[in-house]
């Protein structure tokens, strides 16, 4: 019989020597652990809305490629990201 939990099986008990309930007790614990953990993390793709100035960024990139065709003017319109799209709202004919 296994020591954690009285009646379980011999077969289930001896697993390399130790335990299945121990194991799955231990695992039970790192899967608590990690859920508690997982409630402080702030999944936002990096610091202050990285994400919302890369698809500025690439908004801004294919804009200028289908107005110029010019890669130089696409990379530096791409640098000034949202400030590029308002411009190119504004402006579009």
């Amino acid at each position: 019989m296994c020591a954690a939990y009285k009646g379980l099986p011999q077969g289930l008990c001896a697993w390399g020597g130790l335990c299945m309930a121990d194991e799955v007790a231990t695992l039970e614990a790192r899967i608590a652990e990690l859920e508690k953990r997982s409630g402080k993390c702030r999944c936002t793709g990096g610091h202050g809305g990285t994400g919302f100035w890369a698809l500025g960024s690439s908004i801004a990139v294919v804009l200028s490629w289908t107005r110029s065709t010019s890669i130089l003017w696409a990379i530096l319109h791409g640098i000034f990201s949202w400030a590029y799209v308002i411009y190119f709202a504004v402006t579009r004919k």
